[in-house]
């Protein structure tokens, strides 16, 4: 359920202890798998704790910290693709009644809360009502996160394909560049010329028709079909078509682009534009 704190509320941030067991450095690494590779490091080395830990921040990409207390911001970061301070509990008379997180890591936003039953909990167990606050909080912001990350995957996906294909069946929104916008809505297609114009490679058609059906799957859909109407309406000299008619149906797939077919991508492309297409796939979200 979403709701508001009252004036008789606060919301006081999450102590990163409480946040540990959750976070993960850029190579993946957990803290406490870090933690206990710092100890055996420290007796293999016969160094500090301190020094150990500073070592396995570095080896697991955060390269730029001096202490593992610097890297407690970037692990959080890294996880949740903001601040730690940027979400935290709804307390009231000392009681957590829920968690909030702001919508764009940005303070001046307004923030989304949700709060959950605590009927079940025993109310003297607080670090056990906390953690299934916390686990509640994860789990929107893991999956925040990754619709990010998405978004930006499929954007670069385009980018790729764009630069694969050429650049002037499309313009950008607000004089950008390609290569600065942040959201495929900058990117306006003309899907006609993508599909149509020029006579490139085979894999250049299976690109363009990709591309395309990502952009306005349906319009895409509407002039295949409308080309290869026109295609047998200038073998068979006619310019009409029963649809009712089985054998004139079956005539009207054989003058559909085979370069615009699932089927021959798969087997056509090569290694880099399969690549292109699975990002695609994997990270489509709408147009």
């Amino acid at each position: 359920m979403t709701t508001e704190p009252t004036k008789e509320s606060y919301r006081p941030l999450i102590e990163i202890e409480r946040l540990e067991p959750y976070l993960k450095f850029p190579s993946g690494l957990t803290i406490k798998q870090a933690k206990q590779n710092a100890k055996a490091l420290k007796k293999a080395q016969n160094i500090s704790q301190t020094e150990a830990m500073k070592i396995v921040c570095w080896g697991n990409g955060l390269i730029d910290v001096k202490d593992y207390s610097q890297s407690i911001d970037k692990l959080v970061s890294n996880t949740f693709g903001r601040s730690s301070k940027s979400f935290g509990f709804i307390k009231k008379a000392e009681e957590i009644k829920g968690v909030w997180w702001y919508k764009n890591d940005d303070e001046t936003e307004h923030y989304e809360s949700i709060v959950t039953s605590t009927t079940s909990l025993n109310r003297y167990n607080e670090d056990e009502e906390a953690n299934q606050f916390i686990t509640c909080l994860v789990e929107h912001l893991n999956n925040e996160n990754e619709q990010k990350n998405k978004e930006a995957r499929f954007l670069q996906a385009v980018r790729d394909c764009i630069a694969f294909l050429g650049h002037d069946f499309y313009r950008i929104y607000g004089g950008k560049s390609l290569a600065s916008i942040e959201s495929i809505d900058d990117i306006d297609i003309n899907v006609e010329k993508l599909l149509f114009d020029g006579s490139g490679s085979g894999g250049s058609k299976l690109m363009s028709y990709a591309l395309a059906s990502c952009y306005n799957s349906l319009y895409t859909a509407r002039l295949l079909m409308q080309e290869a109407l026109e295609i047998k309406f200038k073998n068979d000299e006619q310019g009409q078509f029963d649809i009712s008619n089985k054998e004139g149906r079956e005539n009207l797939a054989s003058c559909v682009n085979d370069y615009q077919e699932f089927g021959v991508m798969c087997y056509n492309l090569d290694k880099p534009n399969k690549d292109i297409i699975k990002r695609l796939l994997d990270n489509y979200h709408g147009w």
